[in-house]
């Protein structure tokens, strides 16, 4: 029975985030499903490794 309740429990709505630093360069992403409260973690469709160390693309930004 425990399988039935777990299979059809909610889950919870994760979101991905980037950290930027003073430059606007991504230095970090996280994946929660609240925004992070420290620092300036913006909202991204999704985590790009490729993004790490560069400034993020306007195309990645969430409104």
């Amino acid at each position: 029975m425990r399988v039935f309740a777990w299979l059809f429990s909610s889950t919870p709505d994760y979101r991905d985030f980037a950290l930027l630093d003073n430059h606007g360069v991504c230095i970090a992403f996280k994946r929660c499903t609240a925004q992070p409260a420290n620092g300036d973690w913006v909202a991204v469709n999704e985590i790009n490794l490729s993004w790490l160390g560069r400034p993020l693309p306007g195309r990645a930004r969430t409104v």
